[in-house]
């Protein structure tokens, strides 16, 4: 069990620690156990190699489960998203889809926010992601196709 080993190390380092690991412990059958909180750590993770601890009051934990390691950057990273101002857009065919699916969304986030019980990772919709839909063209004028 290692918590936060790579805590110190910079990012050519922690790709060479994560390499060490898969190359020594877990070819001989190891398993190893890490917690990090630094996002190229997770990056580095292989699919099915990163369980996510949920925590259930100060010490209790109320489940262990696996996630894909791009969820979990983005779980993690809420705030440095918003603070970069990322956004999402989504390319539809025609402005009437992209108006469609604009006012379905802000149709479901509305609904979602009256659920007061609801915490920000029960949510289905991302209060943060709020997306920009954009119609694509095939030529000046012509829908259906990109610019």
């Amino acid at each position: 069990m290692l918590d936060e080993p790579d805590k110190h190390l910079d990012p050519k380092l922690c790709k060479l620690f994560m390499k060490v690991i898969r190359d020594v412990f877990l070819k001989i059958g190891i398993q190893v156990i890490m917690k990090t909180h630094r996002m190229d750590t997770v990056a580095l993770s292989a699919d099915g190699e990163l369980f996510v601890i949920e925590i259930k009051g100060h010490d209790s934990i109320a489940r262990i489960r696996l996630m894909h390691k791009m969820l979990a950057m983005a779980k993690s990273s809420r705030y440095a998203r918003e603070f970069m101002g990322f956004q999402v857009k989504i390319y539809t065919e025609s402005i009437d889809d992209s108006m469609f699916y604009r006012n379905i969304y802000r149709l479901l986030i509305a609904k979602e926010e009256k659920k007061d019980h609801l915490t920000a990772q029960g949510r289905l919709l991302s209060l943060r992601w709020r997306p920009e839909f954009h119609k694509v063209y095939l030529h000046e004028g012509v829908e259906g196709g990109k610019q």
